[in-house]
């Protein structure tokens, strides 16, 4: 069963996961027409590919044990939580290293 520390620990690695792979949104790039296309939030980055992440295997199975744990919802808690901190982490080391 899933402790708050372990989807912390998940919701963390896969917030940066989320925002490395995803870097180029991390910046305001020109669009169609002059338009301009406006930089992500790390925490908006994580949370729009975490959407699509969470629709395959073997996410289902994480998530029925988030479900089953004695707090489910300390436990989504603590993994959204850890998915901010670890998109935030990330785009910071991404700047740095820009």
């Amino acid at each position: 069963m899933a402790s708050k520390k372990d989807a912390y620990a998940i919701g963390r690695a896969l917030g940066e996961e989320c925002v490395r792979e995803n870097a180029e949104l991390l910046v305001e790039t020109p669009g169609m027409d002059d338009e301009v296309c406006e930089a992500w939030s790390p925490e908006e980055i994580a949370s729009h590919t975490f959407t699509h992440y969470s629709q395959f295997s073997p996410w289902e199975f994480t998530a029925k044990e988030f479900n089953e744990a004695r707090d489910p919802d300390g436990v989504w808690a603590a993994f959204e939580d850890g998915l901010a901190v670890g998109a935030r982490k990330a785009a910071r080391a991404i700047h740095k290293e820009g």
